[in-house]
């Protein structure tokens, strides 16, 4: 993954594929996926789902664009975020990253997540790799999914209309049945890994972080289930209790991305053990009243706030975000004239995915030039 600068001054993000010269027929697998990645990716279209800008050829090389975003990755993030809360009040306030710490809402992010994954999921698309790394953080700390190098469609009768995903991905975040058998992804697989995702969020470690992947994976198929520390904040319960109907063992007992809307609708734990009882239309349909009725009394929508307060849980349905990146003037330009820094940094792995969007772009080795990687604050 590259750095770039648009000719107007908005930062982009250059993907290109790892391809091994020792294995041709592994190259051109690698480039089929890499293809696939961005057909998908330009028919997607979300607040919560990272932009798509365009393709690049540069001296014969293939690379899709997106926006450059500030805080990077989610995994990054909050094991920075760990290790701040770890520090002393006098260190903390000269922390560079203190604002955006501080302003960091589990909540928030959380819905910002399930939001994303449940527009992918009414498409039929199922992520195929949900965990922190691949969700990126904008400078409103706006959480936006990513990395769809792992995704596939279904078609209407849910079956994928590609090579089946199996045994591919991230074995701490995959479920039970992906693990013990030869069961293809799903969406309800991605489901489980969402609540993976949500251990992440509250503990900003990856699930069972004490335990290498085998142990893990043997965790997994017993039925072990990361377990809710005293230490823990009162108000991270309910999202725990989200997390455990996420990773439920029967697939057909976890909750779908719209069920999981309806229940952070309400903001409370009591919703989950609800929608248990009322079942997935009936609960539905009355968290859509409900949120219809406090639309109405209140005359508008709000802005999503740019702060939110730790103990706060905010009413997803009273959140409206229509903002568009890069901005409209920028959209239309060509990309040329992107400059890199000249020290190489490792490759950055939080950012091995692109967006929507449906223009593509060529430019020649003259015009755009990558010649190094760039270095993220949260690495």
């Amino acid at each position: 993954m590259f750095r770039g600068t648009h000719v107007t001054g908005v930062d982009l993000a250059l993907k290109r594929p790892r391809i091994s010269a020792d294995d041709p027929q592994e190259a051109e697998n690698v480039l089929r996926r890499f293809r696939r990645e961005g057909k998908i990716w330009e028919a997607l279209t979300h607040p919560n789902i990272l932009q798509f800008i365009g393709t690049m050829n540069i001296s014969g090389e293939t690379y899709l664009i997106s926006p450059w975003l500030e805080h990077g990755d989610l995994s990054k993030f909050v094991s920075a975020r760990l290790r701040f809360l770890g520090l002393s009040e006098d260190v903390r306030h000269l922390h560079p990253s203190r604002a955006a710490f501080e302003r960091f809402n589990e909540w928030y992010i959380t819905h910002g997540i399930i939001s994303g994954l449940a527009y992918l999921h009414k498409q039929n698309v199922i992520h195929g790799d949900m965990k922190a790394a691949n969700v990126l953080l904008d400078a409103e700390m706006r959480p936006m999914l990513c990395d769809f190098g792992m995704t596939k469609v279904l078609d209407g009768t849910h079956n994928i209309t590609s090579t089946a995903m199996k045994g591919a991905g991230s074995f701490r975040w995959m479920s039970p049945e992906l693990l013990s058998t030869n069961t293809p992804k799903s969406l309800k697989s991605d489901i489980f890994a969402f609540g993976m995702t949500i251990v992440e969020v509250i503990t900003g470690n990856v699930p069972f972080p004490d335990i290498p992947n085998a142990n893990a994976i043997v965790a997994i198929i017993s039925g072990q289930r990361p377990a809710f520390q005293q230490i823990f904040q009162i108000s991270f319960r309910n999202l725990w209790i989200l997390a455990s109907a996420c990773w439920d063992h029967e697939p057909a007992r976890r909750p779908s991305a719209r069920d999981i809307l309806a229940i952070m609708a309400k903001s409370t734990g009591t919703s989950l053990f609800e929608y248990q009882a009322l079942g997935t239309d009936a609960y539905v349909a009355s968290t859509e009243q409900a949120a219809s009725r406090r639309a109405s009394s209140s005359g508008s929508y709000v802005t999503a706030p740019s702060s939110l307060a730790n103990d706060q849980e905010p009413s997803p349905t009273d959140v409206q975000d229509d903002r568009v990146y890069p901005p409209a003037a920028t959209r239309g330009a060509p990309l040329r004239r992107l400059t890199m820094p000249l020290t190489p940094q490792p490759p950055l792995s939080p950012f091995s995915t692109l967006g929507h969007g449906t223009r593509r772009h060529s430019e020649s080795q003259q015009e755009a030039k990558s010649n190094a990687y760039d270095h993220h604050p949260y690495d």
